[in-house]
């Protein structure tokens, strides 16, 4: 096999666009870092020849283009049906967070339990308290922490009449619809705490820890002095004490390549969060101060590498086989 050749699917489309999220600035480092060439490729647009590359990188960001999902998934079939090499998809490309629990249920995983709802009087089999929140919101947006039935009752009905007043404002906010079981966890002191990890097929990254006095842990509201930044320094260096763990929930969802939120509990289990498919990293602004630039560059290099060996068991598995396609694509790079 020559120098490989990766289509980058997205919905980005210019490379001012694409390089955009740190998370892309990873990858590409690690692509060229391991000598791969790469192209970005709308699915909306048809396939180029596929003979002239060795795989296809899909990214979820900006999914909302142009009805990106929906093309990406055609395009994604297609490829897999003919045996070419596909890492990522656009499965969960909104990263629901039922998506993530209720997998993690059926495998036996440990994580919250959950209910859907459009209404107060919905929620029915939970135990209180709950975190009210939008499904598929992250960064700790829209999230209340409801101690009693009049708490959710109250929280929910002022929710829904803002929503309402933004209403048809495709940006406006969205009414909640989702009620996750508050677990407690293991604390240091009075704070809380969350562990991330990403992993790439079959390796767990540690990405950073945090801590905060509020019950949700996230980059708004998390405790930044000197003690948080060396615990999230020795996690990141000595690396997740429990691989095996991590990698039984990642497995659990079946994506190749996927970021994990997860907290210890006071006898030693871990309780998993959610997963995330669009990632926060060092270069993006409202996480700067997390310094973890190592970790960006392992795991762009984990993922080219990740690329690089499903294009060559692809290669190996069919040596004589041609990806051939009359149609042309338009290419942002």
């Amino acid at each position: 096999m020559n120098r490989l050749r990766v289509l980058i699917m997205t919905g980005f489309e210019t490379l001012t666009g694409f390089m955009l999220p740190m998370e892309h600035r990873s990858i590409v480092w690690g692509l060229d870092e391991q000598n791969i060439e790469w192209h970005l490729y709308n699915p909306w647009n048809p396939l180029p020849r596929l003979d002239r590359y060795d795989a296809m990188y899909v990214s979820v960001y900006r999914y909302y283009n142009r009805n990106y999902v929906y093309y990406g998934a055609r395009r994604e079939a297609e490829l897999l049906a003919r045996g070419f090499p596909v890492i990522g998809t656009v499965e969960n490309a909104h990263s629901l967070h039922s998506f993530y629990l209720s997998r993690w249920a059926d495998a036996g995983i440990e994580c919250a339990k959950y209910q859907h709802f459009s209404a107060f009087e919905d929620i029915t089999d939970l135990k209180y308290p709950l975190v009210l929140r939008r499904d598929g919101m992250h960064r700790g947006s829209g999230m209340y922490l409801a101690r009693t039935p009049e708490d959710a009752q109250r929280t929910i009905e002022a929710q829904r009449r803002l929503a309402l007043q933004t209403y048809p404002d495709a940006k406006g906010m969205l009414p909640l619809n989702l009620a996750i079981e508050f677990v407690e966890t293991e604390r240091s002191g009075l704070y809380f705490h969350k562990f991330r990890s990403y992993v790439v097929d079959d390796e767990v990254i540690p990405a950073h820890f945090m801590r905060s006095i509020s019950a949700f842990v996230n980059y708004k509201d998390a405790a930044l002095w000197a003690q948080t930044c060396s615990m999230d320094e020795v996690f990141r260096l000595e690396g997740e004490p429990h691989p095996e763990r991590v990698l039984a929930a990642a497995r659990a969802v079946g994506l190749d390549i996927i970021a994990l939120d997860y907290s210890r509990l006071p006898d030693g289990r871990y309780v998993f969060w959610e997963g995330n498919r669009v990632r926060a990293t060092a270069g993006d602004s409202h996480v700067a101060w997390l310094g973890i630039r190592d970790t960006d560059m392992r795991y762009g290099t984990s993922v080219a590498r990740l690329i690089r060996r499903r294009a060559r068991q692809a290669d190996a598995a069919r040596p004589s086989m041609a990806y051939a396609q009359p149609a042309a694509a338009s290419f942002l790079r």
